[in-house]
């Protein structure tokens, strides 16, 4: 049964590989049409997308830098635990060339311009680099359910009336997750049968026998998670809509399940959906959760490519380090 589910997988994988290209651009028409229907009736709330003054929109560039910041340190902390230690042109500059990556090619290829330029730098090998993202995304998630089930239950306790429904999806994510990885991490005849799950399991290996830079690794994940709730929060404020951080964080929170569904460059129109759907569900319309959606993709599109271009021609000159022989 395993067998014949992997052969599935691996048929579809080998069909989405050699058509991802028009299987992207015809789910960005889709969403492109969708958007249009949408903005019909509604020209007059998309409006106040053009009234923003001088200082919102430095606000908004000012959060926007922040978040990469904070994603970069992030990064910089993952590749530390196999003894590379990069400067902060490096951790910053491969953090903004992944996100211009990403908005040029669909299916994450930020990462793989990581990959090639950490081989070229360090010799680091694409296997160890890709087993490291996946124990890395292990990681992630589980943090990001358990902060959910401790920010959801803050709404709870203040009375906001979807805040229980939001509660029972982080605890519920976060027992599957954490059961998954148990089941996976003792599974051993799994790994010998499926290479996916050989992968998953080396990559959470790396962080074996290192807690202090597990310790640091969970909270720059955290800090990730507040850096994207203040980018939010700023795009709601500078449209005059009143919200808190913990309900921003939320919504980032669950905006960070698209990479599920890498099917678009940068994940476009389903990321905003994702914030649509989880504002609409706080209590906000979506036409304002559509507007927040749309602002805060713009202003990252403009950082992504301004500082993922000129990073681009700085790490190119970067020499490599010689390695041992």
């Amino acid at each position: 049964m395993l067998i014949m589910k992997s052969r599935i997988f691996n048929r579809i994988k080998g069909i989405y590989g050699r058509h991802k290209g028009s299987i992207s651009i015809i789910f960005l028409l889709v969403i492109f049409v969708l958007f249009l229907l949408y903005m019909k009736d509604r020209k007059d709330d998309f409006g106040l997308l053009l009234g923003l003054s001088f200082n919102d929109i430095f606000l908004l560039l000012a959060g926007a830098l922040l978040f990469k910041l904070i994603l970069g340190y992030n990064f910089r902390v993952l590749i530390s635990f196999f003894g590379i230690n990069l400067g902060f042109r490096q951790w910053f500059g491969l953090t903004c060339m992944a996100a211009m990556a990403n908005y040029l090619l669909p299916v994450k290829a930020g990462v793989a311009a990581q990959a090639v330029y950490l081989k070229k730098i360090y010799g680091f090998r694409y296997t160890d680099f890709l087993s490291s993202i996946t124990g890395f995304y292990a990681v992630t998630f589980l943090v990001n359910a358990v902060s959910g089930v401790a920010l959801s239950f803050l709404l709870f306790r203040r009375g906001v009336e979807s805040a229980g429904m939001i509660l029972i999806f982080f605890l519920l994510f976060t027992v599957v997750t954490g059961v998954f990885l148990f089941f996976l991490y003792h599974s051993t005849k799994l790994s010998h049968k499926l290479s996916f799950v050989k992968g998953f399991l080396e990559g959470l290996k790396n962080f074996h026998g290192k807690p202090r830079r597990a310790f640091y690794l969970v909270i720059s994940q955290i800090g990730v998670i507040i850096a994207i709730g203040v980018r939010l929060l700023i795009a709601f404020r500078v449209l005059g809509i009143e919200i808190d951080i913990v309900s921003c964080m939320v919504i980032a929170l669950i905006t960070s399940f698209s990479i599920f569904v890498s099917v678009t460059p940068g994940n476009l129109g389903i990321k905003e959906f994702l914030v649509t759907f989880s504002a609409s569900a706080l209590g906000f319309t979506p036409s304002e959760g559509l507007m927040v959606a749309m602002l805060d993709r713009g202003v990252d599109i403009i950082v992504s490519f301004v500082t993922g271009y000129g990073f681009t021609y700085m790490l190119a000159n970067k020499k490599a380090v010689p390695q041992d022989t």
